[in-house]
């Protein structure tokens, strides 16, 4: 029993004694006993470890809680994958479908019977051999792998969780499935862009699979063409309510005055506006900028912009509003610092937060037109200042942090110097 084998008839069994608090578990059995198929000693202990193993296993997820047949399962599909030959493959197979038998007693595949009748039994004779790959177990992986926000990790892991609330498995959800899930689930309430993005990151979901061999190669993903399609543009005057508009400059002015009469509750809200107010920098831009991220050289503070939305969001942006300036040198101290430390980070690092709920409820107060949103007002504006300025739209959009695709400028340009930056700065005042 050392070893966990035992004779009988010239085969030696895997044994395993099952401790009082996980037998339930097993069936409520109290030993379990499982032929490896050989009569050599020497076979019988290099196959039952992987047996035993899978066994106590079992019984750690039952402790725990956890879902102990998927448990049992994995142990093996891992020893198929390691199998040396196809006479050790084969032995584990036979393993499966005895262990199986002891699960829920009954015909196997190619045998008479259904596995319908014996759902547990088939579903860990499918999980343990591929033949079935469930989605939860796959979804924190799939998450680690991703180098994106934690904010969109936390959005896919909802999708896929309303997913698995409906489809166990990988191989339940065919092209008809998906439409369906698309249409009633997440079709259900929803804005087409969000659900356009949700579908997106199923569809990245399952390019993972197929890349990990868990979703066949040469079959097409079930998402593909399942996301609402995309307004096309016409020619005409659209009352479009996606569409985002600037602040004019009397709201820009009384949003102001709105967030200054708040300044002895919120003082760090002032600030933050006045920022994006000339440079048109994003919220989250603005408040993640460190001590260090700004430079005051000749009367010009330089706000170095590390990392955003885009690859184009990397950018530095001059301020010359002396009201402005004022403010930011009276923040500069150690340079580790954040120059705002009063806006605490959430769960996906993120200073902007509660700053933008604030600033999108006072804004409501004063303004009805959904079109008008108090962080891309001020982008909106900024851009609108800059045209009627005069500046060259690719200096705008360098300053502002927009791509510009197809025109080679970050292949074959370093992009505006100093002093265009300096002429879009000063075509931005404070309203």
């Amino acid at each position: 029993m050392a070893d966990f084998l035992e004779l009988q008839r010239r085969r030696w069994y895997a044994v395993w004694d099952v401790p009082q608090d996980c037998r339930h578990a097993f069936n409520g059995k109290k030993r379990l006993k499982l032929s490896l198929g050989v009569d050599s000693r020497r076979e019988a202990l290099a196959r039952v470890g992987p047996v035993v193993a899978g066994w106590k296993r079992t019984a750690e997820q039952a402790r725990g809680g956890g879902d102990s047949l998927a448990a049992r399962a994995s142990f093996f599909r891992e020893a198929l994958a390691k199998a040396a030959d196809q006479d050790e493959r084969e032995a584990i197979l036979d393993q499966i479908g005895d262990l199986a038998d002891q699960i829920d007693p009954g015909p196997l595949e190619g045998q008479h019977g259904s596995h319908d009748d014996r759902p547990d039994a088939s579903r860990f004779y499918g999980l343990a051999t591929g033949k079935l790959i469930e989605i939860a177990p796959m979804v924190e992986p799939w998450l680690a792998s991703r180098h994106v926000a934690e904010k969109t990790k936390a959005m896919d892991r909802s999708t896929v969780k309303l997913l698995v609330a409906r489809h166990r498995t990988v191989q339940e959800v065919d092209r008809k499935a998906a439409s369906r899930f698309t249409e009633q689930v997440l079709g259900n309430g929803r804005k087409a862009a969000t659900v356009r993005r949700m579908v997106t990151g199923l569809s990245a979901f399952w390019l993972w699979l197929q890349n990990r061999g868990d979703y066949p190669e040469n079959q097409r993903s079930p998402w593909e063409g399942q996301a609402p399609a995309k307004p096309r543009g016409r020619g005409v005057f659209s009352d479009n309510d996606a569409d985002r508009r600037p602040f004019t400059e009397q709201e820009a002015r009384h949003f102001t005055a709105a967030v200054d009469a708040r300044a002895a509750k919120h003082p760090v809200d002032a600030e933050v506006v006045r920022i994006m107010a000339v440079t048109g920098a994003r919220l989250e831009e603005v408040c993640a900028l460190a001590c260090s991220d700004i430079r005051v050289v000749n009367g010009v503070a330089w706000l170095t912009v590390r990392e955003g939305k885009t690859a184009a969001a990397s950018r530095r942006i001059p301020v010359v509003a002396p009201e402005v300036l004022e403010a930011l040198q009276a923040r500069l101290k150690a340079p580790a610092l954040p120059l705002f430390p009063e806006l605490k980070k959430d769960r996906y690092g993120n200073r902007s937060a509660a700053l933008s709920k604030r600033l999108g409820r006072l804004l409501r107060k004063a303004v009805t037109d959904k079109d008008l949103v108090a962080a891309h007002g001020w982008r909106h504006r900024a851009r609108t200042l800059a045209e009627h300025g005069g500046i060259e739209p690719w200096i705008a959009d360098a300053f502002i942090g927009h791509e510009r695709p197809g025109e080679g400028l970050s292949r074959y340009s370093k992009g505006p110097s100093d002093a265009d930056l300096l002429r879009m700065a000063w075509a931005i005042p404070l309203p």
